[in-house]
């Protein structure tokens, strides 16, 4: 059974890149509401997504594919709300709301 693919470590890094690259005008497809879905997602997994299973389960939180996550993601890099995580915990790290440090 094939499903959506998880957002992997190097992704999330990747995407955190091209999001502060980016102008949020290139993000004109992502809604408020997608903003919101996402981070809800990320504060159920601990704020941190630095695994195959917290992306599967942000994935399944959400109901966005893979592609659309890093469109939400890369948005939310551009508006400062999610950093890159190196190390042993690779991945992304919301750093807004319920999360903020």
């Amino acid at each position: 059974m094939s499903g959506p693919r998880p957002i992997t470590a190097r992704a999330a890094t990747a995407l955190g890149l091209a999001g502060a690259l980016a102008p949020w005008a290139a993000f004109a497809e992502v809604g408020q509401s997608d903003l919101d879905a996402l981070r809800r997602a990320m504060v159920d997994v601990g704020c941190l997504v630095d695994s195959a299973a917290r992306a599967a389960a942000v994935e399944t939180a959400t109901g966005f594919d893979e592609a659309k996550l890093e469109e939400i993601a890369a948005a939310l890099r551009a508006r400062g709300e999610i950093e890159d995580q190196t190390g042993d915990r690779a991945g992304i790290r919301l750093i807004s709301g319920d999360c903020a440090k």
